[in-house]
């Protein structure tokens, strides 16, 4: 057949040529030249991307029909049959006898190798691609011309969940598939370090912590519960976005009891574990206090050399204007120098701001744990409730 569409496309040019005068015609006819040449070295591939580069310029019968045995020679039979049915709507009365013969012959051959694929997708707008190729928005005006053989069908739309479907064409067959798109969910990453506890999401149980993956949500302002006996129940909201995940990071709290009231018997254990935390809490309140001061005091020296960073730099901006070069080196080394100091003091700064926090939180805990063994004589009791502490005398 390649035989019959060189012939042809020998005599296109002829065809053709009359007609053209303006830029985009010329234009055109080199795209269809290098076609032919392109057809007549079997490279049939690249005359396509020719004949479409002059068909989208100028039209004309014979760029029609010869993109259409291009696409023959590609087994991209649909697009060959559509290109057919443009060619007979365009210039049916136009194709001259022989020609018309020709075209009629071809779509007969087409039409026994395609087959026809209705695609229907809900809701309408999704953009509907075949083998990675997109080939139109839903709802399509016609069913797809493909060849025969098995396809993949990808159906995609914001804010929704992107859906694929396997589907397979006959010769002459008509094949059918349907999509009904569902809203594209978030994820939430819910961490506790209270193992056991019930995870509800919205009111429903969804596991038990600790959860071994996130959790599918709707989009939308989530209510996440922790729920343990011995704890105090703990609710959160989140802010769900479609194909995102939030986390969460939940502390219970447990739940707080009555202190003893004078008589009632007081746990021995208890008390003394009190009493062997209580030294142990000043210490942990001296080193706190310590390391804040040392924090206060890198943050001070940094800040001290940042600002002499700012006057070299004054320097040996004003150096260079005046073309001091012993002047500006001197500048720089003191920018380079206090530019290191900065860095430096920064980070012990920031160091000991975290031990800082460290041993706040572990004064606490210890305050905590020596006031809950105490009696009424020992002093005020510490003990943990929902939101801070309580102390009680």
């Amino acid at each position: 057949m390649f035989k019959v569409v060189a012939a042809l496309l020998s005599v296109g040019v002829l065809l053709a040529s009359p007609v053209i005068e303006a830029d985009d015609r010329a234009e055109a006819k080199r795209h269809f030249e290098a076609g032919v040449a392109l057809i007549n070295a079997e490279n049939f591939s690249a005359a396509a991307v020719a004949f479409e580069n002059a068909l989208r310029l100028y039209p004309t019968r014979m760029v029609l029909f010869n993109l259409a045995n291009c696409y023959w020679a590609l087994q991209r039979y649909g697009e060959a049959l559509d290109t057919i049915v443009r060619l007979e709507r365009e210039f049916g009365d136009k194709l001259g006898r022989e020609l018309e013969e020709e075209v009629r012959v071809f779509r007969d051959r087409v039409e026994n190798l395609v087959g026809r694929l209705v695609v229907t997708v809900e809701p309408a707008g999704a953009t509907i691609s075949v083998d990675g190729r997109r080939v139109g928005v839903s709802p399509l005006a016609e069913a797809l011309v493909l060849g025969p053989g098995d396809y993949e069908v990808e159906v995609s739309l914001t804010g929704y969940a992107t859906l694929r479907r396997a589907v397979r064409v006959d010769p002459r067959g008509v094949a059918e598939v349907s999509f009904e798109l569902e809203r594209a969910k978030g994820r939430i990453r819910v961490s506790t370090e209270t193992a056991g506890a019930r995870v509800l999401l919205d009111g429903v149980e969804v596991g038990i912590a600790p959860l071994d993956e996130s959790i599918a949500a709707e989009p939308g302002t989530r209510v996440v519960r922790l729920e343990l006996e011995g704890y105090e129940p703990l609710e959160r909201k989140v802010e769900v976005e479609a194909e995102q995940q939030a986390a969460l990071f939940l502390s219970m709290v447990k739940s707080s009891g009555r202190r003893p009231a004078r008589g009632d018997a007081v746990d021995p254990g208890a008390k003394e574990a009190g009493r062997g935390a209580g030294p142990w809490r000043f210490v942990g309140l001296g080193l706190t206090l310590a390391a804040g001061a040392t924090t206060g005091v890198f943050y001070g020296l940094a800040g001290k050399r940042a600002g002499e960073f700012e006057d070299a730099r004054d320097e040996w901006n004003a150096a260079r204007e005046q073309g001091l070069a012993v002047a500006g080196e001197a500048a720089w080394s003191e920018m380079d120098a206090a530019k290191g100091d900065t860095e430096r003091f920064g980070k012990l700064g920031l160091g000991f701001g975290i031990a800082t926090g460290v041993l706040a939180v572990t004064t606490v805990v210890l305050f905590v744990v020596g006031g809950s063994g105490e009696s009424e004589s020992d002093g005020p009791a510490v003990s943990a409730v929902p939101g801070g502490l309580s102390v009680s005398f």
